[in-house]
């Protein structure tokens, strides 16, 4: 994905910086989604896995933990 997403910058232009500004951005969006409860209604899915199901029925594994 490293690669793929290196290689859609450089086609497109956008900046390292500019990429990280956007995730920060992304990040923080989400951060006060979740805490205004925005983001409860989290829909159950499944995964299939070759010897396991998992099951995600909520968005509480986000870390919002700052450095």
């Amino acid at each position: 994905m490293g690669q793929s997403a290196d290689r859609l910058a450089a086609a497109f232009n956008v900046s390292r910086k500019e990429q990280d500004e956007y995730a920060q951005r992304s990040h923080k969006f989400a951060q006060e989604a979740t805490e205004k409860g925005y983001l409860d209604d989290v829909v159950p899915i499944y995964i299939p896995g070759k010897t396991f199901q998992l099951k995600i029925k909520s968005n509480k594994f986000c870390s919002f933990r700052r450095s």
